[in-house]
């Protein structure tokens, strides 16, 4: 086995510390999805290099061939430390001696200098009188005498995934076998002809050359995943921006639907004529080339009118959402200096900077017919910031991306990954701040189609959200993998008259996707990647089947006019079925981060196999790897970067913030999928005197995004801590999940409404026991689990409770008081608690 005792995280430069019981197996580094070897069959290759090639004798040729091995298993895992078997021949004994060699790999030495430490390596192992396990043996012993088929039936060698033996032949050439009882015979032969490139490449170089200068590639293979991979090139009107492919389909198409919701429908002709106005207001306000637009609105028509009056002014739309909290709503104006913030109601002084104008739509809106509809000229280009959107930060504060026009015109115009005309209507469920939302508006407006605007109540409800798509017959939209997955538990049939349904945000469910296609039209599923950095999609995956041996959904190959290269720590292309990180480029990469220089630098690199010096590449920290068939599976991420419900999250920001709190002596924040198909953020923490969990959430909520706070928190006394003194994090999940897997569900039957609803909340929540006081939310639910809820309360009390209606009354014993008062009365209380609430908040602002 390549065992790890000191990790790289690829793109990573802190050392992680790996307990010497993990190990991974070559298995993980198969090339293909291939059914592997019968238990008996057995896979053999041979490969044969003169041996007048080698200036050394044998046992310098030996010791060369076992260090190119060791570095050839470091570069297929990115461990600086690898092991494997090998064995010598005892005549005296007649048997073969197998000890373990463990290798330091350090690609900064020269080959000279690494040969040498590969040398006493040997020497001390074949003193060593202890086997581990391994799953790769590299035999070089000249006086063997056993066949390689024999090596498989050696005690210590019979479990291996993979032996290489080299032997010498009489016709003075030297032979290098590959065979394996496990892998699939593609690939036994891609690592021969891998340890070949790099054995040919070694003898065209001096004995100074550093590691990092060697290649495992062949020239074929570097082309294919360099360049045939990457032929994503396409004709799409990379010149216009945003508002003057808009304005094309306003005079294409003057008089069809544009926009939709529950209280408006306009045309596009009416559309375009209230953008031009409100940027000719725009433009008095003095809103140029570039300045940039705050917008506080919630999701509505007239947040739509003034993204694209944003833009014809010249300017750069930036959202800010209303219900972030204060701090991190004052913290992004200040980084976005905007000349004007679009707001509805008043906004507090002391969050505004000197010179910044602020617009209320409700006044603005009834001068807008006092100006002029007609469209604006302005000197802007396709490669000019179109809006800003704010990711998490792993210091502690978001990253404002910058996204150019041609990003978003490259995604939905003359793409390859959707086919989009003025027939389609899509649904905006994405909030503003997330970037779907650009997918959802673009993807509508951008090709005649119809843009339909719904509410949150119509989102999170499954019998409402089937009747939208019915009544506006939507053909396509956007869900959060989480979403999808509650759809699908819940209603999938709601779904059956979707065209394009694309999935994201996170790792799809094998399981959620295969029973979609049950219920959906064939091919509408699309599989959709992309971070915000690479404007929303980078790769997308029709999925038209899902095989019972898949264990996951591959990303798909990179769409048009997009690239993606999977690269290791040295930034080389790494062989078709090696994870390396995900590095993204294209016409829909980003400009920069806003006011931070720095982090754009590290993260947009020059691109290495590009001839202009201008180009650059994204990398993601995602970690994926290349199949056959030019697709890319995705594995993870090199950080502690996460996805929730499709919003990035850097785990360290939210764990500062938690540490701030002055009773908070250690926290840890971990992701757990403990309800299946559903990843949520649990706060692990230590304080000095019992903390309550709704202080400390509280303390969360005035600093963070709701989607930033952890669903479920648990104090500990102490933390278990690693031999070197960290918090040992994989301990404290293994006993959280050790917990819920033993748990029994305690129901506590007051009377009939409050026995069900207690079982509901045990069931969804997956929690041992409730008390009618618990607060919903305290226990770990959101917004996508109230969905569930409201479901079983349908069928289980035949009665319809809206999702507001369960935000309202988040314990027991409310939602009791309330399903037992007459229905005026429920009016009333209703109306009254959100007047409540609503008053709160106008007092807070």
């Amino acid at each position: 086995m390549v065992r790890s005792l000191t990790e790289q995280r690829i793109g990573q430069n802190k050392l992680v510390e790996k307990k010497t019981s993990d190990w991974i197996e070559l298995p993980e580094v198969k090339f293909w999805r291939d059914e592997v070897n019968q238990p008996t069959e057995i896979y053999m290759e041979s490969i044969d290099f003169p041996l007048h090639v080698f200036a050394h004798d044998p046992l310098h040729l030996e010791t060369m061939l076992h260090a190119l091995w060791a570095l050839l298993l470091h570069r297929y895992s990115g461990f600086y430390q690898v092991t494997y078997g090998s064995c010598l021949y005892n005549k005296e004994c007649d048997e073969l001696l197998v000890y373990p060699i463990e290798v330091a790999v350090d690609e900064k030495e020269t080959m000279e200098t690494y040969v040498k430490v590969v040398e006493n390596t040997l020497f001390d192992a074949r003193k060593t009188n202890h086997i581990v396990p391994f799953s790769t043996a590299f035999i070089c012993d000249y006086n063997i005498i056993t066949s390689i088929e024999e090596c498989f039936r050696h005690v210590y060698l019979k479990d291996c995934d993979l032996i290489i033996t080299v032997e010498i032949q009489e016709t003075k050439s030297l032979k290098i076998n590959a065979a394996s009882s496990k892998l699939n015979q593609h690939s036994v032969s891609h690592i021969l002809h891998h340890y070949k490139t790099l054995v040919e490449d070694v003898l065209t170089k001096a004995v100074d050359t550093p590691l990092c200068e060697l290649t495992i590639l062949n020239d074929t293979e570097k082309y294919r995943v360099i360049e045939e991979f990457n032929h994503t090139e396409g004709n799409y009107p990379k010149h216009l921006c945003i508002h003057e492919c808009f304005e094309e389909q306003v005079a294409a198409n003057p008089d069809n639907l544009a926009l939709s919701s529950d209280k408006e429908k306009l045309t596009y002709k009416k559309l375009n004529e209230q953008a031009n106005q409100l940027a000719y207001i725009l433009r008095k306000y003095n809103v140029e080339q570039n300045h940039k637009v705050a917008l506080m609105l919630a999701s509505c028509p007239e947040m739509i009118i003034c993204i694209l009056a944003i833009l014809k002014a010249g300017g750069v739309y930036a959202p800010v959402d209303p219900s972030y909290p204060e701090a991190r709503i004052r913290y992004m104006l200040d980084d976005i200096k905007p000349t004007v913030i679009f707001t509805r109601g008043n906004i507090k002084q002391e969050m505004l900077r000197d010179g910044v104008q602020v617009i209320d739509m409700d006044q603005v809106w009834a001068k807008l017919e006092e100006e002029d509809s007609s469209n604006l000229n302005n000197r802007i280009e396709s490669t000019d910031a179109a809006y800003v959107n704010y990711t998490s930060g792993s210091t502690g504060q978001p990253k404002g991306v910058m996204v150019p026009h041609r990003g978003v015109i490259r995604l939905v115009k003359n793409t390859n990954y959707v086919h989009l005309n003025d027939q389609d209507r899509f649904m905006q469920i994405a909030p503003l701040s997330f970037d779907a939302a650009t997918f959802e508006i673009w993807g509508a407006l951008l090709n005649g189609g119809q843009l339909v605007l719904v509410d949150k109540n119509t989102v999170l409800s499954p019998t409402k959200l089937a009747k939208a798509i019915n009544e506006y017959q939507i053909t396509s939209m956007f869900l959060t993998s989480p979403l999808f997955n509650q759809i699908m538990d819940i209603n999938p049939a709601s779904l059956s008259s979707v065209h394009n349904l694309l999935v994201g945000g996170d790792s799809l469910s094998v399981v959620h996707i295969r029973n979609a296609l049950q219920y959906v039209q064939k091919g509408a599923i699309v599989n959709g990647y992309g971070p915000t950095e690479n404007t929303t999609f980078s790769c997308c995956y029709r999925v038209e089947d899902v095989p019972q041996s898949a264990k996951s959904i591959p990303l798909g190959p990179p769409i048009a006019n997009s690239k993606a290269y999977i690269l290791d720590e040295q930034m080389r292309p790494v062989p078709i079925g090696v994870i390396g990180e995900i590095y993204l480029g294209g016409d829909g990469l980003a400009k920069e981060y806003l006011n931070k220089p720095d982090k754009t630098k590290a993260s947009f690199v020059r691109h290495p196999f590009s001839k202009k010096s201008s180009d650059r590449l994204y990398r993601t920290g995602d970690l994926g790897k290349w199949m056959l068939d030019g697709m890319i599976e995705f594995h993870g991420r090199s950080d502690d970067q996460v996805k929730i419900r499709g919003y990035r999250i850097e785990k360290g920001e939210i764990e500062e913030v938690v540490l701030t709190h002055p009773e908070i002596l250690e926290c840890a924040v971990l992701t757990a999928e403990d309800i299946p198909g559903y990843k949520r953020l649990i706060c692990f923490y230590v304080s000095r005197d019992s903390l309550p969990i709704h202080v400390l959430k509280s303390w969360i909520e005035q600093k963070l995004p709701a989607y930033m706070v952890p669903s479920l928190f648990k104090q500990l006394a102490h933390f278990p801590m690693t031999s070197h003194g960290k918090i040992n994090r994989q301990a404290i999940l293994e006993q959280f999940h050790s917990q819920q897997h033993h748990r029994q569900t305690v129901v506590e039957q007051d009377s009939s409404y409050q026995s069900i609803l207690t079982a509901i909340w045990c069931e969804v929540l997956h929690v041992d026991h409730v008390n009618v006081d618990d607060n919903f939310f305290d226990l770990g639910g959101d917004s996508l689990l109230i969905m569930t809820v409201q479901k079983q309360i349908e069928d289980r009390l035949q009665r319809h409770l809206s999702p507001s209606i369960l935000l309202e009354y988040p314990t027991i014993k409310s939602i009791t008081a309330y399903l037992n008062q007459g229905e005026e009365k429920k009016q009333t209380l209703l109306q009254q608690r959100v007047q409540k609430r609503l008053q709160m908040r106008r007092n807070k602002n």
